[in-house]
């Protein structure tokens, strides 16, 4: 993922918040939670465990 990427994240979840909802992410790996952490992502997008847990959370499942 490059910064084009963050780029596409950032702009869903500007529409996402605009719609009142919550971004969450779920099993990314080690090299893109490092990109995260590193982009502050991780203050306006929610990481969790697994897709259960991230259903769980958004009371969706």
């Amino acid at each position: 993922m490059d910064s084009s990427g963050l780029g596409v994240i950032l702009g869903r979840y500007k529409h996402v918040k605009g719609l009142g909802g919550e971004m969450v992410v779920c099993a990314i790996s080690p090299p893109v939670k490092r990109l995260f952490e590193m982009s502050g992502l991780f203050k306006i997008v929610r990481l969790e465990e697994s897709e259960a847990h991230a259903l769980a959370t958004l009371g969706v499942a």
